[in-house]
């Protein structure tokens, strides 16, 4: 479906003379990212409301996206399978914070927050194979992802007391972008990036 609406929408392109044959191909993976991405994005927030759960939706899309570009990690070899998996970790997201015995929330979130930190700090960014970083970018990213992390656990620490899921949907959403990072770490044979 994405290939037939992206193949349709360069070959307009080329016919019109907005764009040449020499990029159609660089137009046909930008319009793909762009609609798997904007799919994506519609699948969560429409979980989100359905689950009457639209704000903590909208805050693991802004977490989730904005370290994942920076941070690297695990990708899947399909739109479709990378937007299943999206689904699955969101939906994975909302179970752990539901059902952490509250007894236990401060040594689960603890744990899942030096878990991370020592992750991103010692593996990110990771490349992946279709875009190699130089290593100003990885510098860069690794700072980049690092000013983010520590952002957003701030904002989640700072609105605790007004809205304690804002914080755990930080902390949970941060960890599964660290659990992607080991994936691809694991998937490529324990390659670190140092």
């Amino acid at each position: 479906m994405i290939n037939y609406l992206t193949n349709n929408i360069t070959e307009y392109f080329c016919s019109n003379n907005i764009i040449t044959d020499d990029e159609k191909d660089i137009y046909i993976y930008g319009l793909q990212l762009i609609i798997s991405s904007v799919v994506g994005i519609i699948l969560i927030i429409s979980l989100g409301f359905i689950l009457n759960n639209i704000i903590n939706s909208i805050l693991f899309l802004i977490t989730f996206i904005s370290i994942r570009m920076y941070s690297g990690g695990y990708h899947a070899n399909s739109y479709i399978k990378c937007n299943v998996s999206l689904v699955i970790i969101y939906l994975l997201s909302i179970v752990v914070i539901s059902i952490i015995p509250y007894n236990y929330i401060s040594i689960m979130y603890i744990s899942m927050i030096i878990l991370t930190i020592y992750i991103i700090i010692k593996y990110s960014p990771v490349d992946n194979k279709n875009k190699k970083l130089t290593n100003n970018q990885k510098k860069r990213n690794k700072k980049v992802t690092l000013i983010l992390l520590f952002t957003f656990y701030l904002i989640g620490i700072a609105t605790y007391k007004i809205n304690s899921q804002i914080f755990y949907t930080i902390i949970v959403t941060m960890f599964f972008v660290a659990a992607l990072i080991i994936k691809k770490i694991i998937e490529e044979g324990g390659v670190t990036n140092e």
